[in-house]
């Protein structure tokens, strides 16, 4: 096939300029610069990707681990009362992940049908009750890698500078909860984000749905 004529004011090819640098014959001119051209594009989508993925073991109790990008995402010290925190920044925009311990009473049969929407309901109504801000935006029950869970969204703050929040009441077994776990998502961001600040949005959740018992990915 004839090679497609230059537009004016554009310099050579980079199978030429490749042939001239290295001194090599037109095919494998050609064979190198597809070869350079494919590096370049795994080079730029690890830079939109972010960094490499990261494990995050808790070997207390309960055991867990998660997954998250190291690129846009960094373990932190926990706060009072959490067991794991990754935290992320954009721009304006602010995402924390948090596992905290969930200690349920007693209770026979189906937790996740049964106990954790009781759970869930009256922390909402302590919520309601502390800040006029509060909107729900939906619950229901939730499965965490074959985890059972129940989960509750809602909007917090001003309309321009809301903060939005996931949490997933998560316990081991449905009929021997034993200690459970509390994951959050925080989202704290105006009402327009850029596309890599929704990107980061969007790996905050991946992190927070990786949560997993026990040390092993499964």
């Amino acid at each position: 096939m004839p090679a497609s004529p230059l537009r004016p004011g554009f310099g050579p090819t980079l199978p030429a300029l490749l042939r001239d640098r290295l001194r090599i014959g037109p095919r494998a001119a050609r064979v190198a610069a597809v070869a350079l051209a494919g590096l370049v594009a795994l080079a730029v989508a690890a830079a939109l990707l972010g960094g490499s993925e990261e494990q995050l073991v808790h070997e207390g109790d309960p055991v867990f681990n998660l997954v998250y990008d190291g690129g846009a995402l960094r373990s932190v010290d926990p706060r009072a009362g959490e067991l794991a925190r990754l935290e992320g920044r954009r721009g304006r925009v602010a995402v924390a992940v948090t596992v905290k311990p969930l200690r349920l009473p007693a209770f026979r049969g189906d937790v996740a049908k049964g106990l954790l929407p009781v759970h869930a309901e009256l922390y909402l109504g302590r919520l309601r009750r502390r800040d006029p801000t509060f909107a729900i935006r939906d619950e229901g029950r939730s499965t965490v890698n074959d985890s059972p869970g129940y989960q509750v969204a809602y909007r917090t703050g001003p309309d321009r500078r809301s903060t939005y929040w996931r949490e997933i009441f998560v316990v081991p077994d449905e009929e021997a909860p034993r200690l459970g776990v509390v994951l959050t998502l925080r989202n704290r961001r105006p009402d327009r984000i850029s596309a890599r600040a929704l990107d980061l949005t969007l790996t905050a959740r991946s992190a927070l749905r990786s949560f997993r018992f026990g040390t092993e990915r499964g």
